[in-house]
């Protein structure tokens, strides 16, 4: 607890010295976000209703061509509550106030030349990828997503970025030669609202050295072109890893996979927001399992599963907000408020699921290609930096991935509905 005071501490005092420091020379942008959410109904739990509160906190900083940034995040479960209600309830919450760094960075900026910037950006960093204009609910259902599948980690190691501004049409890209690539599944049975990771965090520690030798190359193209009083965004991302850790286990034992990773998005965001929206498409490969022990080199030498248990996962999708501003509705609260709607469709194929069987009352099913279907709707109220926004979410599979309210797995559709607020000061 005094550790956690102190570095708050030492962040508040940090912020005191950027209200002090001459604008000319330096820039100080502070960074923090508080979120709630309430769970009203769904499907897979019985007589529960929670809250799960998140907090972000960082600063980011320039002088000249230096900058550098500082993000960690506070609270957020990396492990769900529980949907059963039998002899063996689940008697934790998760890892709630559980401290991770999301960003950890410095760069310098060697190249200005025109609006034209080439920046060379070394620590734990972030590649960015698609643009989705969804529900909440949504960016924590996607079957893999290396930008949106969680706040609580990134890829440690070095990165390119340029970027060119040229009126009507801005162009960006990154390159990063990192650690791990970090990508999530959806998740089926019970807590099927979060996502676990497929890379280890065993190897995205912030401080020590990764404990094998594998390295991921990511690399992103942004475009955005100026039309008719909105912005055309195009986005595309590809990450690829050899051997990415997917288990630890007792230090030495090591389980991973080949990965390769696709994302793309086209959106048109209209009037800062009054119009928004796109479609998406990612397809992620999953090479076949392998297990190895590490040596005292930090080397794994590798041997393949007995079953080739390899899969692509392709996730499709589509989606947009309409804000009440659009019909010149506002100030309904206080000046500048307004309200949004927001639907977003989005269809997941590929992933192998397993269930049945036992006492669940389903046919035995092993390693089948999963075909899901979700509808995610939200409407919300927006001031400023805040909003707050009421969710529902359906998804419907080909298979018997959901638990019932009594957490017995044996349900092809699942739903959820929420509350959400966030203030997001930055």
């Amino acid at each position: 607890m005094l550790k956690k005071t102190f570095f708050f501490f030492l962040l508040s005092h940090v912020f005191n010295l950027a209200a002090k420091a001459n604008s000319e020379q330096q820039v100080f942008k502070p960074f923090i976000r508080i979120q709630s959410r309430y769970s009203i109904y769904d499907s897979y739990r019985n007589n529960q209703s929670d809250t799960i509160n998140s907090f972000g906190l960082g600063i980011q900083y320039q002088a000249k061509n230096i900058f550098g940034a500082f993000n960690c995040q506070v609270g957020l479960p990396a492990d769900p509550y529980s949907s059963q209600i039998n002899t063996n309830p689940s008697k934790t919450n998760g890892s709630q106030n559980l401290l991770s760094i999301r960003r950890a960075f410095v760069g310098v900026s060697g190249i200005n030349y025109q609006k034209n910037s080439l920046s060379l950006i070394i620590g734990r960093y972030r590649v960015t990828g698609p643009v989705l204009y969804t529900p909440d609910a949504l960016d924590y259902v996607l079957a893999t997503n290396l930008t949106l599948h969680s706040t609580l980690v990134g890829s440690d190691g070095i990165f390119l970025n340029f970027s060119g501004d040229y009126d009507t049409w801005k162009f960006s890209s990154e390159f990063g030669f990192v650690n791990s690539i970090q990508i999530a599944q959806i998740r089926t049975g019970g807590n099927w609202f979060f996502n676990p990771q497929i890379v280890n965090n065993a190897d995205t520690t912030f401080g020590p050295a990764p404990n094998t030798q594998s390295r991921a190359y990511i690399g992103s193209i942004g475009n955005d072109i100026s039309i008719s009083d909105g912005i055309l965004e195009l986005r595309a991302l590809y990450g690829t890893q050899q051997s990415a850790v997917t288990k630890v286990s007792g230090d030495t034992n090591y389980s991973a996979r080949d990965v390769s990773d696709f994302e793309s998005s086209i959106s048109y965001n209209y009037q800062s927001g009054i119009i928004s929206g796109g479609v998406w498409f990612q397809s992620v490969y999953l090479g076949q399992s392998k297990t190895g022990i590490k040596s005292a080199s930090n080397q794994v030498n590798y041997s393949n599963s007995a079953n080739d248990d390899s899969q692509t996962i392709n996730t499709s999708g589509l989606s947009f907000i309409i804000n009440s501003r659009l019909f010149n509705f506002g100030d309904f609260l206080e000046k500048e408020d307004s309200f949004y709607l927001t639907l977003a469709y989005q269809k997941i194929s590929g992933l192998l699921v397993s269930g049945g069987g036992a006492s669940t009352g389903v046919t035995n099913f092993s390693n089948q290609s999963l075909n899901n279907d979700i509808i995610n709707a939200g409407l919300g109220y927006k001031q400023e930096a805040f909003s707050l926004e009421i969710d529902y979410l359906y998804a419907k599979a080909n298979y018997e991935i959901y638990t019932n309210n009594n957490g017995i797995q044996n349900q092809k559709n699942a739903s959820i509905i929420y509350l959400i607020g966030t203030l997001l000061l930055q």
